[in-house]
């Protein structure tokens, strides 16, 4: 009949050591209890179904904030299209008062690091440095339009190449991890 059939993709994979980009009509993730459940941003406002995960801690500089007692979550964007990592505007006021208060230092941050909980429990730390990777490695602030209520919305770190950079990324987006 000439006809084909078409699929949808459910899973793709970013490997960026081997430079590789694979899809899949079924799930990649074989083991589930290391992966870590995606955070739905369309629930406060976004119209974009962003691969974002839930920041347990996160640290700037070795200065660990833990997100025990924010009023709000913290999430983690993957985004292959950026170099280096952006915060959302009142997230990054939000980390330059803190900084500011526990230092005297107000240079530049040189690292960034998050710990982020899988599935099965265990904790996944995602890091770099300007030591790292000083091509690819920033942090600056980005005003974003995502959310209906920026008062009650994430706070938003968008993490580019100077992470993803140093392993892979697997998404099933049928069971959102």
């Amino acid at each position: 009949s000439g006809r084909t059939e078409t699929k949808r993709i459910k899973s793709f994979c970013m490997n960026a050591p081997l430079q590789e980009l694979s899809f899949s009509t079924e799930s990649l993730i074989q083991d589930q209890s290391n992966a870590m459940q995606l955070f739905d941003l369309r629930t406060y406002g976004d119209f974009v179904d962003h691969y974002a995960v839930n920041v347990k801690s996160i640290s700037f500089d070795g200065l660990e904030l833990s997100t025990e007692g924010f009023k709000r979550p913290i999430v983690a964007v993957f985004d292959s299209g950026l170099t280096g990592c952006l915060l959302i505007r009142p997230f990054w006021d939000f980390v330059q008062k803190y900084y500011t208060d526990n230092t005297t230092d107000t240079r530049d941050f040189r690292s960034v690091s998050m710990a982020v909980k899988e599935v099965g429990g265990a904790v996944c730390n995602i890091k770099s440095s300007f030591e790292d990777d000083q091509r690819l490695f920033y942090v600056n602030p980005i005003d974003l339009d995502w959310f209906d209520d920026e008062a009650t919305a994430p706070y938003v770190i968008i993490l580019g190449q100077t992470f993803l950079s140093q392993g892979s990324l697997t998404i099933d987006m049928d069971q959102r991890l």
